[in-house]
């Protein structure tokens, strides 16, 4: 079945996260939403007709007191019928709501459907549907920001700007092929390469926000190495502000990775503990230091720890060996002790003393500027583009380039308007406009239930 044959239907889900909480929400959707809900919702005061967008105080059902939003289409957001039912947050609560209205005839939604329909019926179109799941997702303020903007329409005028261009560049190629008697002078036009070249650097450009994308909703993997009792536990505390590690004058204290998340200038930033690096006949650190060497491999950035008041070892110099041609920062920690080490080897090692949390934003910054891409994310206007986008882009990009191809070599006009084409019906897969119900599918099933 077709993604508009199912518009006939009513969908209903709980659109709150799952367990307790003071408000739970039913929302429903369709052309029997109202009728649906209504035939089991008593006011509180008697009101011959429920207004809509006013919310009413009345009971559901003899199952909970409720308020009820009614929304008339199409001013909701699916565009359609909608209404929400504002219950006590009680999953057994909601849960039979949900069953009444199911044996009134609606089904239970699919993932996402409820901003599929909203791209069906043209209240959103598909690059500003997939912001909704981008926001919902954020895990920091900046990520959310960028997706609100993607949710206003941000990246999307961007496309169609894009697309415009394009086609009154199409209209000119065709109009040359469909009157040749005119004599329009198509293939000796300069303006015409011209303007497939800028177009072709403004793609590239707004394909930059990939990597802003791929870091505002990924994040990068900063593994904290070195010896046993370096004090890497402790600065992964301080890093986080939370007693998230175990913190001993043992070595080797840490015998699995421990790692948690923050936010630096709105970037997530998962951080690793590792177990301390060395030769180890202990089966349970042996294994510890195994994973340790896994995560270092794999990490974006490798925060190097060494001990103030420790003289540089064999210990230190074979970590070193590892991480010195990886991206690498050099922390030395424990500043705040007479220093025993000899930093001349380094080259601006940042020096922290993570018990008494000096020295840490020095730390952050440095950790920023190893950050590759980082320096446009905050200039970059449109940056939340996710892989889809980019394949599109590309495929765009590699289209145009052939138009140019065309037109240097001086090809007939029907060769330059078949990638012309290909190139709107790419940049329209983004927004909406060339897109199969596969893709949908695909996109809105990574959606919660009830969104």
């Amino acid at each position: 079945m077709s993604s508009r044959a199912h518009l006939e239907e009513t969908i209903v889900a709980i659109a709150t996260p799952p367990g307790e909480g003071a408000v739970g929400i039913v929302r429903v959707s369709g052309p029997d939403a109202f009728a649906f809900a209504k035939k089991h919702f008593a006011p509180i005061r008697k009101v011959d007709l429920i207004p809509p967008f006013v919310p009413v105080l009345g009971d559901f059902d003899s199952i909970d007191q409720v308020l009820f939003f009614y929304y008339q289409a199409p001013r909701s957001y699916t565009g359609e019928e909608v209404v929400e039912i504002h219950g006590h947050g009680s999953p057994v609560v909601l849960r039979q709501i949900v069953q009444v209205l199911l044996k009134e005839g609606a089904r239970l939604a699919e993932p996402g459907e409820f901003t599929k329909r909203a791209f069906l019926n043209g209240k959103l179109d598909l690059a500003q549907a997939e912001a909704v799941s981008a926001l919902i997702a954020s895990k920091t303020e900046l990520a959310a920001r960028a997706s609100l903007a993607q949710l206003e329409g941000s990246l999307s005028r961007q496309i169609e700007q894009l697309r415009q261009q394009i086609l009154e560049m199409f209209v000119y190629v065709e109009a040359a092929i469909d009157y040749p008697e005119e004599d329009i002078e198509l293939l000796s036009q300069g303006q015409l390469q011209e303007k497939a070249e800028g177009l072709v650097k403004k793609i590239q450009e707004i394909r930059k926000g990939a990597q802003y994308g791929k870091l505002l909703n990924e994040g990068i993997v900063v593994a904290i190495v070195g010896k046993p009792n370096v004090g890497k536990s402790s600065l992964l505390n301080a890093l986080l502000n939370e007693e998230r590690a175990i913190v001993t004058p043992i070595p080797g204290t840490t015998r699995d990775i421990v790692s948690d998340t923050v936010s630096i200038e709105g970037i997530p930033v998962k951080l690793v503990d590792t177990a301390g690096i060395r030769d180890s006949q202990e089966i349970v650190e042996k294994e510890g230091i195994k994973r340790s060497v896994k995560v270092l491999e794999q990490a974006d950035i490798v925060l190097f720890v060494c001990d103030a008041s420790s003289e540089w070892s064999e210990e230190d110099q074979q970590i070193w060996k590892r991480v010195e041609t990886k991206n690498s920062l050099v922390v030395i920690n424990k500043s705040d002790l007479k220093l025993k080490l000899d930093d001349s080897r380094f080259d601006s090692p940042i020096k922290v003393s993570a018990e008494k949390k000096e020295g840490l934003d020095r730390l952050h910054q440095s950790l920023l500027s190893s950050i590759q891409g980082a320096e446009g994310l905050f200039s970059h206007e449109q940056y939340v583009v996710n892989l889809r986008h980019e394949e599109a882009m590309r495929r765009a990009e590699a289209s145009l380039e052939k138009t140019l191809e065309a037109l240097k070599e001086g090809l007939s006009g029907e060769f330059v308007a078949v990638d012309m084409r290909a190139a709107l019906d790419d940049l329209g897969e983004i927004v909406g406009q060339t897109t199969t119900d596969d893709i949908l599918n695909q996109i809105f099933s990574t959606f919660c239930i009830g969104k």
